[in-house]
């Protein structure tokens, strides 16, 4: 597993939340249009090649009639749509995930991806977004699961494809807000005087 912890300045906390699965349980392959919503998540795409702006998920255990290479029975995945068939597209684009509430972690897998998949943080305030490693698996390979955290919580996710390639398995965990440190011993000092005049 690749895990990356992108050191920002720390505003919210996961606490205990559980994972949560984008695509959930697919098993037919499905054709979406750029702006609609999956897994309560809405979706929208840039395509660079000459078909319209549309992704589809499927299952990577079965076999697609346009492309044998997404043959890797690594889970559902998603991929930006080449001419509106269930094939991704070789010229590449980017898959948006924008999210209802700010998350803490985002992991994946990545399957076919030979020109390269860098994603954008975005933090939804004045943070400038980062930025990923740039991920390569090869033709019909799958990545290990690629999981990053972090410390000042997401609102979207840019995958930039440099051509072909498909994100396998995408989950986030929601980010929860909970007291630092600090905020907690200013709490405690607080209460010492109605401590105190609780016991006269």
């Amino acid at each position: 597993m690749t895990k990356t912890t992108l050191a920002l300045v720390a505003t919210m906390t996961a606490a205990n939340a559980a994972s949560v699965s984008i695509l959930g349980n697919l098993t037919t392959p499905t054709l979406y249009q750029s702006g609609d919503s999956i897994g309560g998540v809405e979706v929208t795409v840039t395509s660079l090649g000459q078909g319209e702006h549309e992704w589809f998920t499927f299952d990577t255990g079965t076999r697609l009639p346009h492309d044998k290479d997404l043959l890797v029975n690594a889970g559902p995945a998603i991929a930006i749509s080449e001419k509106g068939r269930f094939d991704d597209e070789k010229d590449g684009g980017a898959i948006t995930f924008s999210f209802d509430a700010p998350i803490s972690c985002f992991s994946f897998r990545a399957t076919d991806v030979e020109a390269g998949l860098g994603l954008v943080f975005y933090h939804g305030d004045y943070t400038p977004p980062s930025l990923s490693a740039m991920h390569v698996t090869g033709d019909a390979e799958v990545s290990d699961v690629i999981r990053y955290e972090f410390d000042t919580p997401v609102t979207s996710i840019d995958a930039v494809f440099g051509g072909s390639g498909a994100i396998v398995e995408p989950c986030y965990t929601p980010a929860t807000s909970i007291p630092e440190p600090t905020t907690l011993g200013l709490l405690g000092l607080a209460a010492i005087p109605l401590l105190r005049r609780t016991r006269k």
